[in-house]
């Protein structure tokens, strides 16, 4: 159940087309996988499959140019990778990069906006929430990352040590 609000929320959030082409590249065993495989193909979007070994930024680059990729996730140590790629530019089908699964640094976020026009979005949650629990969009000139707002369906709260909950803004 938590799988599937997860992808119909991405779904109404992101609006993924039949055109769309989103980037397989983790690990089945990350559950970001799963928007990578199930979330384009419930839409009738294509995925591509990045060859096995392709380690290299460079040439990861050149296959989403390639391949057209509209749309792909990445650890944010590994977008800070790619954003030293200057190519990264090329990927002009990119329409949008989810980020998440470790904290995403804010020269990372101001790099990669200013080689793409792709949209970037933040995303956090542990696997036990279901991939992920809030989610936020990278705001050109933005001061911090934020961790964003609970995704559709959900609630999320922010408590103490003692588990009491902390005031807004906290």
């Amino acid at each position: 159940g938590g799988v599937l609000n997860c992808l119909q929320w991405m779904q109404q959030r992101y609006a993924l087309t039949e055109q769309d082409v989103f980037l397989m590249h983790t690990s089945l065993n990350f559950d970001p996988s799963v928007w990578e495989l199930f979330w384009p193909l419930m839409v009738g979007g294509r995925v591509v499959i990045a060859p096995s070994g392709m380690l290299e930024s460079s040439a990861l680059v050149s296959y989403m140019a390639a391949q057209s990729v509209s749309c792909a996730y990445f650890v944010p140590s590994q977008l800070g990778v790619l954003v030293q790629e200057q190519r990264l530019s090329e990927c002009r089908s990119l329409r949008y990069v989810i980020s998440g699964g470790e904290k995403l640094p804010l020269p990372v976020l101001r790099e990669f906006q200013e080689l793409s026009r792709a949209e970037l979005h933040h995303s956090y949650g542990p696997t036990e929430t279901a991939i992920a629990a809030t989610e936020w969009t990278c705001e050109a000139g933005a001061d911090r990352v934020l961790i964003g707002r609970p995704i559709g369906n959900t609630q999320t709260y922010v408590v103490d040590e003692q588990m009491e909950p902390l005031p807004l803004g906290v």
